[in-house]
């Protein structure tokens, strides 16, 4: 079942409060503090202090990243749309999960919202790096510590091993700090530099994942690797190689 009053009823105050943004600029630093803060007080409905707080914290900075680099307000409302709805699937997962710790269903939820967590993260960050000329070593440092929370929060779901979660998350956050100061030296614009990032991510996560379901191969790993090195090939080729934010 895909629909839940509750997640309905804090998205729909979610998308609310970003529209005030489309009207009404001035208030940008009043309207990312009140979603923060909104964002943890709903997920402590929702999880009872699972800690799924800093999953919606993220997504609610993530989202007023990006929407502060879009200038246009139609973009800026169909945008706000689609980060209300995955806002209501991060929020369904997270009740189901309440109910249900094994929820399959639920943790493929999860799972997904979180690379559209990470690409809005990745690629708004990013973007305001470009912007507004912040340090290199920041930037890492950022995408290190962002990726390890979340990457933590999701293994937490599938596995109890505890200090392996924690090193896998830290192996992420360590390669995605790698590869920020890597693809900053790129020509491109933050959504590109985001969807990269993005895939890079995939790539480590899958491997990590498959250790901890015991479905770890080689050839699962060479395929992947042939398989996305392809795609951001294709993505490299047919971008604008020129700074574009």
């Amino acid at each position: 079942m895909f629909f839940h009053l509750k997640s309905l009823i804090y998205s729909i105050l979610f998308l609310a409060t970003l529209g005030v943004l489309i009207f009404n600029e001035n208030l940008f630093w009043y309207v990312s503090i009140f979603l923060i803060v909104f964002s943890i007080f709903v997920s402590q409905k929702a999880d009872k202090g699972k800690h799924f707080y800093l999953i919606l914290a993220i997504f609610s900075i993530s989202t007023t990243m990006i929407f502060y680099l879009i200038d246009e307000s139609l973009i800026r409302g169909i945008f706000s749309i689609l980060a209300s709805l995955v806002y209501y699937f991060i929020l369904l997962g997270t009740f189901r999960l309440r109910s249900y710790s094994k929820d399959q269903t639920a943790r493929g939820i999860v799972s997904g919202t979180l690379f559209a967590n990470f690409f809005l993260f990745y690629a708004g960050f990013y973007g305001l790096y470009i912007n507004f000329s912040i340090p290199l070593w920041f930037l890492m440092f950022v995408f290190l510590t962002v990726t390890f929370i979340l990457s933590y929060r999701y293994f937490s779901l599938i596995s109890s091993e505890k200090m392996k979660i924690l090193s896998y998350s830290l192996i992420l956050g360590t390669m995605m700090a790698e590869i920020s100061w890597v693809i900053s030296f790129w020509p491109f614009g933050y959504l590109t530099i985001g969807v990269i990032a993005l895939i890079f991510y995939y790539m480590f996560w899958d491997i990590a994942q498959s250790y901890f379901i015991n479905k770890i191969s080689r050839r699962r790993i060479v395929v992947n690797l042939i398989f996305f090195s392809l795609i951001i090939g294709l993505i490299l080729v047919s971008s604008r190689w020129q700074l574009a934010v």
